[in-house]
């Protein structure tokens, strides 16, 4: 807020704990090949989106609501969410695109690890991990018209 813009950048190379930096690892191994196959070099872009996406919502929610800024936003989570929205939806969308019921699975995984940080870690940033996996979403449905179209 006082012209710190860096931290939106800096704030997904770093992890609040060993536990946080696994968790985001286990994740990204996940949908990271998965996406990789889908999407290509494209996925990085996502990735990197969301996670800033995911640092803006979270400052901006602590900031409006705490009446205090929200400077602890870390890791890649926003992101990661972003690629299960973007595999997920696009699954959903073009049944052509994984098998059934892959794609259900994914954003199952997404939706269940979301509330799981929410009830069970104090510190989860919660808006951003929504922000991350609506992003996704919204990536996805754009992808998956685009390709329906060509």
């Amino acid at each position: 807020m006082n012209g710190e813009v860096w931290r939106l950048i800096t704030g997904p190379l770093l992890h609040s704990s060993i536990l946080h930096l696994l968790s985001n690892a286990l994740f990204l191994m996940l949908v990271g090949p998965l996406t990789w196959y889908l999407y290509s070099y494209k996925n990085i872009g996502v990735l990197i989106l969301g996670s800033s996406l995911g640092a803006l919502v979270s400052t901006l929610l602590g900031t409006y609501t705490n009446n205090s800024p929200f400077d602890t936003y870390v890791g890649l989570s926003p992101g990661i969410f972003a690629l299960y929205g973007l595999v997920s939806l696009s699954g959903i969308l073009n049944r052509k695109l994984l098998p059934a019921g892959i794609a259900l699975h994914l954003g199952f995984i997404a939706v269940i690890s979301i509330v799981t940080a929410s009830i069970y870690i104090n510190s989860a940033a919660n808006g951003s991990h929504w922000a991350g996996l609506l992003f996704g979403m919204a990536v996805g449905r754009s992808a998956t018209t685009k390709i329906q179209e060509d």
